[in-house]
């Protein structure tokens, strides 16, 4: 339900949506629209463009602009692949070779598909920045509690876990001698990252070699004394200058004609010009990582935190720190410590 200013009720507009966000559109008394709605019960057209959970809709195509890319409500899926980034393996990045495999979760398959919405389950699962799901999102940008003895703890309780996993499934089919044990849970979110960076590697390392996870465990336990011996310079690795507001490198910007990213080509090519010039605003890369070449037009404030709806201004950005964004605003609205 959207109000006016007044709050008057004459003026309410009402929308509801669909599971995947089609929204059901009403209609006149005599032929009323998708369950008996009616425009005379507010189910009618206005300006406002915040739609399936309060994201911006193109008026011009439909999509929805989830921060990190697009979403069609229509077909119910996004419109480019999650490649996904500021998650509890992104700290290992310089430990792991990079593997998309290891941004899936065994647990879901739905996670090998990196075009579904919410793992194909919106019911259950809130998308808050195009992202995986509010689960994964809870992962986002580690506080800088993460050390090297949390990671090993980590490791630990995992490798821990894999045992009494199997000793659980004997105790469930009744072999004598065996009971139920509770599995390790982490005390605190270095500890979480790593158990999950623990316990994929296990898995898929299973997977890779045909062996059991127990198999897997004990032959690849170098990887993960690897990872919490080096947590400390991962960590260092991901750790830069905030997303939220201008960067260290941001020597020149373009005023913004609002938060919308309908771009002039004249825009575009100022914030290229500029980036050519000083690079990325925040890292101070002089490559954007974009298929087109074009650095991203980074609103700052960034919108997603710009509650005072303060002026804004467009500076270029390379597409990891655009990406790392939206964790930073994840962050952000959680109340959890993130490099602002």
């Amino acid at each position: 339900m959207v109000f006016d200013q007044s709050g008057n009720l004459s003026t309410v507009s009402r929308h509801d949506y669909l599971p995947f966000g089609a929204e059901l559109l009403g209609g006149p008394l005599n032929q009323p629209g998708s369950g008996g709605r009616v425009t005379t019960q507010g189910y009618t057209a206005d300006s406002v463009r915040q739609k399936f959970t309060r994201k911006e809709r193109d008026n011009e195509t439909g999509l929805d602009y989830f921060e990190a890319r697009y979403f069609s409500s229509m077909q119910g899926r996004f419109t480019s692949a999650d490649e996904f980034t500021g998650g509890p393996h992104e700290v290992f990045g310089t430990i792991l070779s990079p593997n998309s495999l290891l941004y899936a979760e065994p647990a879901e398959p739905e996670s090998f598909n990196k075009y579904s919405y919410c793992l194909n389950n919106p019911l259950r699962y809130v998308d808050p920045d195009g992202h995986q799901t509010a689960q994964a999102d809870a992962l986002i940008l580690p506080p800088p509690s993460v050390t090297s003895l949390n990671a090993t703890r980590g490791v630990l309780k995992e490798l821990a876990n894999i045992v009494i996993g199997a000793g659980n499934v004997s105790a469930d089919f009744g072999i004598p001698g065996t009971k139920h044990i509770e599995p390790y849970r982490a005390n605190n979110m270095a500890e979480g990252m790593s158990m999950v960076v623990t316990r994929d590697i296990s898995i898929f390392g299973g997977f890779l070699t045909g062996k059991p996870q127990a198999g897997v465990m004990i032959e690849e336990a170098e990887a993960p004394a690897v990872i919490a011996g080096e947590v400390g310079n991962a960590q260092a690795a991901t750790e830069g200058a905030s997303t939220l507001r201008p960067g260290p490198n941001a020597a020149g910007s373009i005023p913004a004609r609002g938060s919308q990213r309908n771009f002039t080509t004249a825009e575009r090519e100022t914030v290229n010009e500029i980036g050519r010039v000083s690079g990325c605003h925040t890292c101070g890369t002089k490559n954007p990582g974009t298929k087109s070449g074009n650095f991203v037009l980074d609103h700052q404030p960034a919108t997603g935190v710009n509650v005072t709806r303060s002026p804004q201004r467009l500076f270029p950005q390379c597409l990891t720190c655009s990406r790392r964004q939206g964790g930073d605003v994840t962050a952000w609205k959680a109340g959890l410590p993130s490099n602002r």
